[in-house]
């Protein structure tokens, strides 16, 4: 019988040939010219990150020294405001609005500039630079003003007014808010108060409708001699218009109602940045709102 298998041993096989064959091929040598475009674009992108960093470190820079000469401006008009130095009060301000000009240099004059005695919110100390946010193009900047009073009661209270400024020819000057800044007009409707607000103001008017409309209810309750009609509506317009607050401080104009009750914005007296400062903020209104409504 013949064999049909052929048997072999480890010895009797090729083993180095088989390895050979199992071996990867050695990798193509990586072409010259590729090492030379890499290098390149390597190149480039360390010099375009060195650019960049340049020019934010420059933006950086110039948002810096804009800051401070803000900031220098500002402290200029506070001791315009303090020493009642009209000169100096009339190269900080910006003329491109006549009536707002006028309107900024008659508070200077009658010491309201920052004080908000008609309103019951007397000045105690000297304002405070809370923050500075510059445009993109680094030519107007709003700054927040931390202004401190006492109140009617006599205790203290804090408000916050956002002021704008813009670049003039030799100095940052304090300047008239463009519409986009005090937004479109709202109204709101009470049982006895119909408010007419700009939107920036939107959300502590909506809040003072509701409370000062309470205190129109409660004189109609607690003053019998009041007789309020069931239609009474006082109309109270919050305005943008800085002469307003001069009016306030005039006797024969502060609560005429023959248009409407004209009182100032809760941005140009100042916002409350807590309960308390609500609490005075309401009853610096609620004064001539119910007076108006008496006279009425």
């Amino acid at each position: 019988m013949s064999d049909q298998f052929n048997w072999f041993t480890d010895e009797d096989t090729d083993w180095e040939a088989i390895e050979s064959l199992l071996e990867p091929a050695p990798a193509r040598p990586f072409p010259r010219r590729w090492w030379w475009v890499t290098a390149v674009a390597l190149a480039v992108l360390a010099a375009g990150g060195l650019i960049f960093r340049q020019i934010d470190q420059r933006v950086e820079t110039a948002a810096a020294n804009t800051t401070t000469d803000i900031k220098s401006s500002f402290a200029l008009l506070l001791q315009a405001v303090e020493n009642n130095d009209a000169d100096l009060f009339t190269t900080l301000i910006s003329g491109s609005d006549a009536s707002w000009t006028a309107a900024q240099e008659q508070l200077l004059a009658e010491g309201l500039f920052f004080d908000r005695q008609p309103l019951g919110l007397t000045a105690a100390a000297a304002p405070e630079l809370v923050s500075v946010v510059t445009a993109p193009d680094l030519r107007a900047a709003e700054i927040v003003v931390a202004q401190h009073f006492t109140d009617q009661e006599g205790q203290p209270v804090s408000l916050q007014q956002t002021l704008v400024y813009r670049l003039g020819r030799t100095r940052w000057l304090l300047a008239p808010p463009r519409s986009e800044f005090w937004g479109d007009w709202q109204t709101g409707n009470g049982r006895y108060l119909m408010l007419a607000y700009r939107r920036r103001d939107e959300a502590i008017a909506q809040r003072l409708l509701a409370d000062l409309d309470a205190h129109l209810a409660a004189a109609c309750h607690d003053l019998a001699d009041l007789n309020c009609p069931d239609d009474l509506n006082l109309s109270v317009r919050l305005a943008s218009d800085p002469a307003v607050l001069t009016k306030l401080a005039d006797p024969q104009t502060r609560f005429d109602v023959r248009y409407g009750l004209i009182l100032p914005s809760p941005s140009l007296i100042g916002e409350p940045v807590d309960e308390a400062g609500y609490e005075a903020l309401q009853a610096a209104y609620a004064v001539p709102v119910v007076s108006a409504a008496i006279g009425q």
